[in-house]
């Protein structure tokens, strides 16, 4: 028997099995949620409005709710098990309030500030209110420095310039006051009046957007010039807001972990965790930590800009027309769905994890990343050998091409050899992981059991991954709301271990064996790698 549930705001419908949570049933449509815990029911965080014929709620509900939000229809979706025939509504726009960590009033006009996620592809930018801790508005655009190289080490080079430097800076400056002041329009606020603003990213973010020296970053050790929190004057940075403002930047980690990976650090409470756990924020700098034992250990991998479109011929970001799943029907034929169900444009970053899944299933491709002429959806076209995923009316099909496959290869090849060498560094199995935490956006779509087949995690069941959305976003607005959470950071910071995967023995090794397709043909290629590499 099944519920019928209905989301908001983004009003999609949705059954639910007798039996089922409703955390795990939204978590597997690849809705942003926000369960620290799992969900397990020991952290309160996975809270949403329901409305309709729910269950009354259970002790730990009870436990973790007040009576006056039970009353007010606030649940623990990871305790909610809607039933039989039953039909709610799940309103899932209030759960992002940060009141715990609001500051104390009270006040003559609403005190807000804006968080800011420098990411080296796009900026994430929310309008936050300081008394109550909820997002007021949010918005997130492409990162205008990409102009100057998709790929951190690109632009990095590019800024050994002083002139091109300054233009980096300016141009994100730039971009953040037009973020600021649509955020404000939109609320009947004015973005001169924010009077706090915190700003994360990675290591190479943080020096170009504080104009810091930059040339060592371009060369192995890749230290930092500076990687201690800082407070400035908001102004001399050229943000148009409250002239008394300031702004925050977090202590850095080491190397290319920055402060986006701390803040996800702080949002996710991770360190908390007792069993092994990987969280692993996805994006052109992959950052990935390891907790096991009481302890923290962290890298960087350059899995590069190819999950965001680019470098793949019909690469696109997430957006209408992007070919964002791609499953075999028992027919063992293709079916692809497009963001917006309109017609496909392009294909996005969970779209070509799923599409190389399929291939991989349908012996389209093998282990080696080899296209297999013959096999089912293979063709040449114009002197190339290519997948054919989507006819289009008047125009080229879409297809992904040999060297497509190649770039998906280096970066799960990055992302899943920076794991291992962690993994190896602790004396963790990778069977050994409780849970694996995905971040970033493109974390937050991509479907586990794709990302599996390909290898790009250590192979636990489904069900041990939890997508924690923009979680360095989440931890920004954690730290503009909290001086003690500032404080809190920079001790963390010191505690996680950063690993240097350059100077890891054996680590282009690594690389190379986590590029194969398929967990059982990666550890056979890892341990044909680690055998020749430890035997010298």
């Amino acid at each position: 028997m099944t519920s019928h549930i209905r989301v908001l705001p983004r009003d999609v419908l949705i059954d639910v099995k007798e039996g089922r949570s409703m955390l795990s049933a939204l978590a597997g449509k690849r809705l942003n949620l926000y369960a620290v815990c799992g969900g397990k029911g020991l952290c309160g965080s996975c809270r949403a409005r329901v409305e309709g014929d729910a269950p009354a709620p259970d002790e730990q509900e009870s436990k973790l709710l007040t009576s006056e939000e039970l009353a007010d229809g606030w649940r623990l979706l990871c305790r909610l098990f809607p039933r039989k025939d039953s039909t709610l509504t799940v309103n899932l726009e209030d759960t992002e309030l940060l009141s715990s960590f609001a500051l104390d009033g009270p006040f003559e006009t609403q005190p807000f500030g804006f968080a800011i996620d420098i990411g080296t592809s796009k900026l994430a930018v929310y309008l936050v209110s300081l008394s109550t801790g909820q997002v007021l508005s949010s918005m997130a655009v492409p990162n205008p420095q990409s102009s100057f190289g998709e790929d951190l080490i690109t632009r990095l080079h590019a800024a050994e310039d002083s002139v091109e430097a300054d233009a980096m800076k300016n141009i994100l400056v730039e971009e953040l006051n037009s973020c600021f002041d649509r955020l404000a329009e939109g609320v009947s606020f004015e973005a001169m009046d924010a009077c706090e603003v915190v700003a994360v990213g990675n290591t190479a973010m943080h020096h170009l957007f504080l104009g810091l020296p930059i040339s060592q970053l371009c060369r192995n050790p890749f230290n930092p010039s500076s990687s201690s929190a800082r407070d400035l004057r908001a102004r001399d940075l050229g943000l148009r807001v409250m002239p008394t403002s300031h702004i925050h930047m977090p202590a850095l980690i080491g190397g290319f972990v920055g402060s986006d990976h701390l803040a996800a650090l702080v949002a996710s409470r991770v360190f908390l965790r007792g069993a092994p756990t990987l969280l692993v924020d996805i994006g052109t700098n992959t950052e990935v930590t390891l907790v096991s034992g009481g302890r923290l250990s962290c890298c960087s991998c350059a899995s590069g800009p190819a999950f965001e479109g680019a470098g793949i011929r019909y690469g696109l970001r997430a957006r209408e027309g992007a070919i964002s799943r791609v499953s075999v029907d028992e027919n063992e034929r293709l079916v692809v769905e497009t963001m917006g169900d309109g017609p496909p444009k392009g294909i996005c970053g969970s779209g070509i994890v799923d599409a190389l899944a399929c291939m991989l299933r349908l012996g389209s491709v093998e282990a080696s990343g080899r296209l297999v002429k013959g096999a089912p959806g293979v063709r040449e076209e114009d002197g190339d050998i290519v997948f054919l995923l989507a006819e289009r009316a008047g125009e080229k099909p879409i297809t992904i091409s040999q060297d497509d496959v190649r770039e998906i290869q280096k970066a799960k090849g990055a992302i899943r050899g920076g794991i291992e060498m962690l993994l190896e560094r602790a004396c963790v199995k990778g069977g050994d992981l409780e849970t694996i935490i995905l971040a970033g956006s493109f974390g937050s779509f991509i479907d586990p059991a794709s990302a599996l087949a390909l290898g790009m995690f250590p192979p636990l069941p489904p069900e041990s991954f939890m997508q924690a959305g923009n979680a360095a976003g989440m931890g920004a607005r954690v730290l503009l709301c909290s001086v003690e959470e500032r404080v809190r950071s920079e001790s963390l910071a010191r505690e996680v271990e950063h690993v240097d995967l350059a100077s890891y023995p054996g680590s282009g090794y690594f690389f190379a064996a986590c590029m194969t397709f398929g967990e059982k043909a990666l550890q056979k290629s890892l341990k044909r790698f680690l055998n020749a590499t430890r035997s010298q």
